[in-house]
């Protein structure tokens, strides 16, 4: 097989790939997304008092940046919070 054929077939199995990861990823993002926007919908139920205390748990069995981040934006829609 000459150089050339070689180049172009790692080319293609490279390309391939680059592709299925991007798959891969986006997919993750979607998902990611969903579970944001669900926590989001969910949150938006919940007093602010328990907003509040979802923001300052500290620890190991605290609420993920995540899930603060999530109920920062909830507050601050409610008018609460500056834009820090």
């Amino acid at each position: 097989m000459g150089f050339w054929n070689k180049f172009g077939e790692v080319s293609y199995k490279t390309a391939k790939f680059l592709g299925n990861t991007a798959t891969v990823v986006s997919n993750g993002i979607e998902q990611k997304a969903g579970e944001l926007k669900e926590l989001k919908q969910e949150y938006e139920q919940k007093p602010d008092e328990e907003l509040v205390k979802i923001i300052k748990s500290k620890g190991f069995t605290g609420n993920s940046e995540s899930e603060k981040g999530v109920a920062r934006r909830v507050l601050r829609e409610r008018g609460y919070m500056s834009g820090s």
